[in-house]
């Protein structure tokens, strides 16, 4: 596939030192007598020293990172994640593209020091032409095509006791060009006294600007040499990273360096461009619209086969709408055949594809179509159709929060059509390994805006938040509790938006044994100790419609009988609910992925003989961004119980500041959603009366 290489490269956890041939530092009589983090006194260790340099002078042709880190250990235990190094090292058809070199030197407190070299690494194999180790790791997804071996290299360092100072020094010799690294300068649990971050950049500047930025900054120093050429970072005394629930991307909440090589010229097949206009300050991004935009116009192109693809694919159209959806669903059955057609061995020619060539999908070979090209064809038939359509760069929410001070297309990764239709914008991204219906993003790419590929010119558009009510999930049932206190009978649910898109990609690719195995093991674990059967999946392939799943339910001991008295939680689908936030404090913003909705609606049979004993209902807590109602609604003819819960959740982000506020409020809602009714045994039948809310 031409896509190639990601963009992207993140450095978790792994430092780099000067060029010096020996790796290794004084370690200090104060280090080795030291007992506790200064930083942070519980802390199991602490990173002392944590030391980046990279060498760009031949960049992108190769880049040589040293890297070297010193630990001090507390507790050993605690620390054992820190006694194992690993690096990924990918080859193709036996070229490395990367090779790394380990080292490791263990300090005793009793003065003995031990060195791990050559004879303590090993390896093994990750991924191997596409088809062996994890079903999803990063390079299983990046890498398909025949050739491509992944290997991990690791070493582990065994014996440290409490007092003990371990060092590791890693060389990389990197063989590929990566346009982006970030550097996390913070350690989960582990605090950090020193880091230094040197960089020289390439002698060639013809084709690339350098942009070294810093996120979350508040302890970094960033300077140049008088050259320009070498670039310092330092910081001190860098707290540890706290793993807490719904914290977003590592590298909005950790000290992080983002290295970004931006390319400044573009030679296309169609016309060679070398600079762009002199931009003004007020236009940073106008540089990266205008080189997208070129780079997209030697791929577009309505020909005459577009052309007439276009005419047949809208005609009949109701709307410029409905024109665009049918062109989306189009291109994007299109690339899902080519996603699954078997893998072809024929060599790339390097040239654009033609459109027409991605059109007659059976005559074009794999490896010279990439997913770019379906994104183009798009483009080419909106366009033929009548359509304003624009490539569109958009952020990555999962990745790194996106600033427009940030100026590199790093932190726009994902590409999608923009339709204007009327007076708003519509998105098309028919090139998703798992289909999206037209007007519809991942999650990962709303909210934060997006820029149009535009010549010469520099504009974002909005990208909306969707709606709490399209990701919403529906909860239905018809049960019936008996005499035994064994709950009984069918239900459904019913995923939205991008809960649906979350279930889709789990269940792709599965048999529909594997697919029904799957649910059934989810729902088992919310219905916990019941007995539950999965019956039917709807709307798998359908994605304008929510998926639905539908299940069979044999629940004992859902209620408690004691002496004439029967206990039950009225809230089926929440019986094993729990706090989403246990600490009382938060060093975190709150990070929530998109807006959704859970509406349960079901009714329970109660069993003869028994009717709810007077008890106060568990409040509802409405509001305009979290909002909780419920209701209870009994059938006293039938004896039936009407339960309706309707929680809506639309915030995305929230300060620390904020927190103590929402986790009361989950912590409400927990509690109401754990709330029992009691039935009492009555002596006769009761007297039949209108519906009533359970007092």
């Amino acid at each position: 596939m031409r896509d190639g290489l990601s963009l992207f490269t993140l450095i978790l956890f792994l430092p780099v030192c000067g060029l010096a041939k020996e790796p290794w530092q004084p370690v200090t009589p104060e280090e080795m007598a030291g007992t506790k983090s200064s930083l942070e006194p519980d802390a199991a260790a602490e990173a002392l020293v944590l030391n980046i340099d990279i060498n760009d002078e031949n960049w992108p042709h190769t880049r040589h990172l040293e890297r070297y880190i010193r630990y001090k250990i507390y507790d050993p235990e605690k620390a054992a994640r820190i006694m194992r190094l690993s690096e990924q090292i990918p080859s193709y058809d036996g070229i490395l593209l990367r090779e790394v070199e380990f080292k490791a030197r263990l300090h005793l407190p009793d003065g003995t020091v031990r060195n791990f070299g050559a004879e303590s690494v090993h390896e093994r194999d990750m991924v191997k032409q596409g088809t062996t180790g994890t079903t999803d790791s990063f390079w299983r997804r990046l890498l398909t095509n025949e050739g491509w071996i992944v290997k991990e290299k690791f070493l582990a360092v065994g014996g440290a006791v409490p007092g003990s100072i371990l060092e590791y020094s890693v060389i990389v010799d990197e063989h590929r060009n990566e346009r982006t690294m970030f550097h996390v300068l913070q350690f989960d649990s582990i605090p950090v006294r020193q880091v230094t971050y040197r960089q020289k950049l390439p002698f060639d500047k013809t084709f690339w600007v350098h942009a070294l930025y810093g996120l979350n900054t508040a302890h970094l120093e960033v300077s140049a040499d008088a050259s320009g050429q070498t670039l310092t970072a330092k910081a001190r005394d860098l707290g540890s990273l706290s793993d807490e629930p719904f914290s977003g991307p590592l590298t909005d909440r950790a000290v992080t360096l983002a290295d970004c090589y931006i390319l400044r010229t573009l030679t296309t097949y169609k016309e060679t461009r070398h600079e762009t206009r002199k931009f003004t300050a007020d236009e940073p991004w106008a540089p990266i619209a205008t080189l997208e935009y070129w780079w997209a116009s030697d791929h577009i192109d309505p020909t005459v086969k577009v052309t007439k693809t276009a005419a047949e694919l809208t005609q009949g159209a109701g709307s410029d709408l409905e024109k665009a959806r049918r062109i989306h669903d189009f291109v994007q059955r299109l690339h899902q055949q080519f996603i699954h057609a078997p893998a072809s061995t024929a060599p790339a020619s390097g040239r654009p594809v033609k459109m027409d060539d991605v059109l007659d999908l059976a005559k074009a070979h794999p490896t010279q179509l990439g997913n770019m090209d379906f994104v183009w064809l798009a483009i080419s038939l909106f366009r033929a159709a009548g359509l304003q359509a624009e490539q569109l760069m958009l952020p990555d929410r999962g990745m790194v929060l996106f600033s427009r001070k940030l100026v590199s297309p790093a932190f726009l990764p994902t590409r999608c059509v923009a339709i204007h239709v009327g007076d708003a914008w519509h998105f098309s991204m028919p090139d998703q390994k798992n289909p999206l219906a037209f007007d519809e993003l991942p999650w990962q790419a709303e909210g934060l805006g997006g820029l149009l590929a535009l010549d010469q010119k520099q504009e974002f558009i909005d990208v909306p938040f969707s709606a709490a009510e399209k990701s919403a999930v529906r909860r239905t049932g018809d049960f019936h509790l008996d005499a035994s206190g064994t709950l009984m009978g069918e239900g459904a649910v019913v995923y939205g938006g991008h809960e649906g898109q979350i279930f889709r990609a789990k269940l792709a690719g599965q048999t529909k044994e594997a697919r029904f195995a799957t649910l059934q093991h989810d729902l088992t674990g919310e219905f916990e100790g019941a007995e539950v059967e999965v019956t039917d999946l709807r709307q798998m392939d359908d994605v304008y419609e929510p998926l639905e799943v539908r299940f069979k339910l044999n629940w004992p001991g859902f209620g408690v009988v004691t002496d004439q008295r029967m206990i039950f939680r009225a809230f089926v689908f929440r019986s094993n609910s729990r706090p989403p936030f246990a600490s009382t404090e938060r060093r975190n913003a709150l990070v929530f992925p998109f807006r959704h909705r859970e509406l349960d609606l079901y009714t329970i049979a109660l069993p003869a003989g028994y009717e709810p004993e007077a008890k106060e209902a568990p409040p509802s807590y409405p509001g305009p961004t979290l909002s909780y109602q419920i209701d209870l609604g009994l059938d006293r003819k039938r004896m039936v119980l009407h339960v309706s819960r309707d929680f809506s959740a639309g915030v995305i982000l929230a300060s620390p500041q904020n927190y103590p506020s929402i986790k009361n409020w989950f912590d409400a809602v927990t509690l109401s959603d754990q709330h029992s009714l009691v039935l009492v045994q009555t002596p006769g039948e009761a007297q039949p009366a209108k519906s009533a809310t359970v007092p």
